[in-house]
């Protein structure tokens, strides 16, 4: 699965995975695999966050193109609270930002709300 772009003219490229392989493997943009990638947020500092709904997990790309695990367990489905590299994760749809630089995030497998603190914390909020 892969993570498409819009430029400001409309064209439509890859920007990140590889077309037609669905995976959890971290490295550059185009090496990287995805497995039904969905919600997105990018904070102050340039990185997005991809909700890697499949994988059950919140991956990173920063802004040199570098893909991380940032949340959860590859594969693993729960509910689980604690350390982001702890923590587990259903379904996640969809991901925000707030003020503080928390990132919310939706999880309809479990039917919670998740927050991951600034500090790595993974909280369930609802």
């Amino acid at each position: 699965d892969v993570i498409h772009a819009l430029s400001a003219n409309g064209v439509v490229t890859v920007f990140a995975g590889i077309s037609g392989t669905t995976g959890a493997t971290n490295d550059s943009l185009t090496t990287s695999t995805f497995s039904n990638p969905r919600g997105l947020c990018m904070d102050l500092a340039g990185n997005l966050y991809v909700c890697d709904t499949a994988n059950h997990m919140i991956r990173k790309i920063s802004p040199q193109g570098a893909v991380t695990t940032y949340a959860g367990i590859a594969g693993q489905v729960g509910n689980d609270d604690g350390d982001r590299s702890v923590a587990t994760f259903s379904s996640p749809r969809d991901i925000a930002l707030t003020s503080d630089e928390s990132l919310i995030i939706t999880c309809p497998g479990s039917h919670t709300i998740r927050k991951i603190s600034k500090t790595g914390a993974v909280t369930t909020i609802g």
